[in-house]
């Protein structure tokens, strides 16, 4: 880290292992901390970490992994762990239980309690995104829980409670959501699937508990998509 003005160098990130890196960095929203990817402490092992910006209180986030897992990067793809608004929790993709099944949790950063997010999932299944709302409450995320690459919209309490399906149940055969978005307000999820006619990708909107599921795109002419959308 260094100030605007160049002054002041100072290293945030644990002593390394020979061939260890840093690869991604977030700043919290309040400014206070920054959270880190790194293999600080096994090799091509990346773990989680959080220190306050003047570099002390240097706490691990993620939780101790089984063999072979890590936590969740890979380049030019959406971040793998999200800061709250409040700066008070981090979600994050792991391979923390299963080596083989990426999944979502939660860190307090206050009082370093661990909480996996995800229901348990099918033999190949994995969380591929997610999303905090705006208002803290809540983290919607796409998974294949229940059939290997037919990826659907959850949502679920930062706690792992009321986990629920946002999307229509069920979605025709190898159908899926591909993109999804909180309103301002949290009250609502955008998205994007062919949730009503396989191929044909239209726009939704839905309450987070899978009420009040209104299809908003207008009737599109044959072969076509949508294919981009914003509150």
């Amino acid at each position: 880290m260094v100030s605007p003005t160049g002054a002041g160098h100072k290293k945030l990130n644990l002593s390394l292992t020979g061939q260890g890196d840093v690869l991604r960095f977030e700043i919290s929203p309040d400014s206070t901390r920054i959270a880190y990817l790194a293999d600080a402490e096994t090799d091509e092992t990346f773990e989680l970490y959080s220190i306050r910006l003047e570099g002390m209180e240097q706490t691990k986030l993620s939780q101790t992994l089984v063999a072979s897992g890590d936590v969740h990067n890979i380049p030019n793809e959406p971040a793998s762990f999200i800061w709250s608004a409040d700066s008070q929790f981090i979600a994050y993709l792991a391979t923390q239980e299963k080596a083989d099944q990426v999944e979502l949790f939660t860190t307090s950063v206050l009082d370093l309690s661990n909480q996996k997010l995800n229901i348990a999932m099918n033999t190949n299944g994995d969380v591929t995104d997610f999303s905090w709302s705006p208002d803290n409450t809540r983290i919607a995320y796409l998974a294949d829980h229940n059939i290997d690459g037919i990826f659907e919209l959850f949502s679920v309490r930062k706690d792992g409670s009321d986990q629920q399906k946002v999307n229509k149940n069920p979605l025709p055969a190898q159908s899926y959501i591909s993109g999804f978005t909180w309103s301002p307000d949290s009250m609502r999820i955008a998205y994007l699937g062919d949730q009503n006619t396989f191929d044909v990708d239209e726009l939704f909107t839905s309450f987070p508990d899978g009420t009040g599921n209104t299809t908003v795109s207008d009737t599109l002419i044959n072969g076509g998509h949508v294919v981009d959308f914003s509150w």
